[in-house]
């Protein structure tokens, strides 16, 4: 059977073709696909992302798979919501499986290879999960109306969402920047290199910026942080808010990861985060030996060897 990983966040949705064996065949990417805070749009950028890796198939290594031969392994935001799983198990799809779990467990299962690990997760979103592999499964999964609940050996802190959380991701960022901006419009302010980068893209109308960013989901407020980690090294502001939420991260890993347990650091920002974390705990922290997509595929091996 054919196995298509999904990693889904607040930003994009990353998928790929695998075969049973774990050889990757072609990935794809389309749209946020966070559950939670869109499950149609969610499973429209999944099945987009599905249907370019079948095409892509075809086109390069000729060979035809139908969504029929493909067991679907999703990885996504918001898939530990007690909502979401209910309407996960409502969907009516055509593959020949479905499993759902989150973008962290997938994240957890690629980082050391399904072996124990802590993962501190800085993406558009942010949170810490701790993975221990006995007895693990995803949490729920969708095969004809079957539901299985299995017992968890991943444990997350944070990741309580853009609108509680998510403290040092890069929603967080964007809000901070755009709060900051609004008021450096209005009151004189030094950090000159922070503040043309902003106006270069929100412009100066502060009724449009309100407009905007008003009502603004956290996917919108994470595409401002390349432009913010573009002044890191001219912006104290910036530089600021960068230690702040450095040392939440290194807080959670220092109350809740164990020494002999290695850290891993992943998404979009990780790299920015990485040697300030270090210098934080005392300690390497390390870049996931593999992508979520296929910590994806492991969750629907782990499955599917249950099923047998």
């Amino acid at each position: 059977m054919w196995i298509i990983g999904v990693d889904g966040g607040g930003t994009k949705c990353e998928a790929g073709l695998f075969t049973s064996n774990g050889e990757i065949l072609a990935t794809a990417l389309a749209g946020p696909a966070n559950l939670y805070a869109n499950f149609e749009g969610a499973l429209d950028a999944i099945e987009q992302s599905a249907e370019q890796l079948l095409s892509m198939c075809q086109a390069q290594h000729n060979i035809t798979i139908t969504k029929q031969d493909c067991f679907l392994s999703l990885g996504c935001a918001g898939g530990s919501i007690d909502s979401v799983k209910r309407q996960f198990q409502q969907w009516h799809h055509e593959y020949a499986g479905a499993v759902l779990t989150t973008d962290v467990h997938v994240s957890c299962l690629a980082a050391n290879n399904a072996k124990p690990c802590a993962l501190f997760v800085i993406g558009t979103g942010s949170c810490l999960a701790v993975y221990s592999p006995e007895d693990d499964l995803p949490i729920n999964y969708q095969q004809s109306t079957t539901q299985h609940q299995a017992k968890r050996t991943l444990k997350q802190y944070g990741g309580h969402g853009f609108l509680l959380g998510d403290i040092a991701s890069g929603a967080w960022l964007g809000k901070l920047a755009v709060s900051w901006y609004l008021q450096a419009l209005e009151t004189p302010h030094q950090d000159s290199q922070l503040l043309s980068a902003l106006a270069n893209v929100l412009g100066d109308n502060t009724s449009q910026i309100i407009e905007q960013y008003g009502q603004a989901h956290a996917g919108d407020f994470g595409t401002l942080a390349p432009i913010l980690i573009a002044v890191q090294d001219t912006s104290v502001t910036l530089n600021n808010w960068l230690q702040e939420g450095a040392v939440y991260a290194a807080s959670l890993l220092i109350n809740h990861s164990t020494s002999n347990v290695p850290i891993f650091l992943t998404g979009g920002l990780a790299a920015v985060y990485k040697p300030l974390i270090e210098k934080l705990i005392g300690r390497d922290v390390h870049i996931p030996n593999d992508t979520a997509i296929y910590g994806a595929y492991l969750a629907a091996k782990a499955y599917l060897a249950i099923q047998k």
